[in-house]
């Protein structure tokens, strides 16, 4: 499979015209600078480009509604969003009241099951009615908080504008980019990493000659220097037995 450097080199080659994005051979970090020698290009001018962008959605935008049809179409809008509105309303209200029924029917049943049970210590001080009234009304003060909030909140969402970015060109960079740009920044990206990864390879396969060659010199200075401690032994094993051996 050939690499993406090759690949790169064999298609600018066949194409004459010269990319915004070309590799220089003197640098650094060996990254991909920008031609600017075309002056006519409104890559500098955001006002140019912002012109040309428009264009482009304006060509590919649907056609406009007339007026009558454009009015009619948002009033159903505002209509079947009102209905949505109510409809939700009504259901939170639903779901509110079941709440505060489930919650006055689990405070019932307590109640009961205190009443029953007898204890044989000293009796609890039960509340009173105005204690508990008053917690309920400031528990039904605070769902109703809660619920206003959150129909202000969807409110809000509702009335914010969509959030789109400012220039509909694609999502790969923030800054504006053609599609051939991007292949080629991405494809000189993938090439880089190639070329990266070939160099370690070779550092790799060099350092592993030279662990080896380390390896075999120690391997020999142990043997020699074993075969010395040898050497030594027997002479020192002559001596000690004298000149009539």
């Amino acid at each position: 499979m050939p690499r993406v450097l090759q690949m790169l080199s064999s298609a600018r080659a066949g194409r004459p015209c010269v990319l915004r994005f070309q590799e220089e051979e003197k640098q650094g970090e060996d990254v991909a600078v920008m031609d600017y020698s075309d002056v006519s290009d409104f890559w500098f001018d955001w006002e140019k480009l912002e012109r040309a962008e428009a264009q482009a959605r304006s060509r590919s935008a649907p056609p406009r509604r007339s007026q009558p049809a454009s009015w009619q179409a948002s009033r159903q809008e505002a209509q079947e969003a009102q209905a949505r509105e109510a409809v939700r309303r009504e259901r939170e209200a639903k779901a509110a009241q079941a709440k505060r029924e489930a919650a006055k029917a689990e405070e019932r049943k307590g109640k009961e099951i205190e009443e029953a049970s007898v204890d044989a210590g000293p009796r609890r001080k039960r509340r009173s009615r105005r204690e508990s009234g008053r917690g309920r009304e400031l528990t039904d003060s605070s769902e109703s908080e809660e619920l206003t909030q959150a129909e202000s909140f969807l409110a809000y969402l509702e009335r914010k504008p969509p959030m789109r970015p400012r220039c509909d060109v694609g999502s790969a960079w923030d800054f504006p980019l053609a599609k051939s740009e991007k292949r080629e920044l991405l494809l000189q990206h993938i090439a880089h990493g190639e070329q990266m990864a070939e160099e370690h390879a070779t550092e790799a396969a060099a350092e592993l000659v030279r662990a080896r060659r380390e390896e075999r010199r120690s391997r020999q200075s142990f043997e020699s220097a074993k075969a010395a401690l040898t050497r030594m032994r027997k002479k020192g094993r002559r001596r000690s037995l004298g000149p009539f051996t």
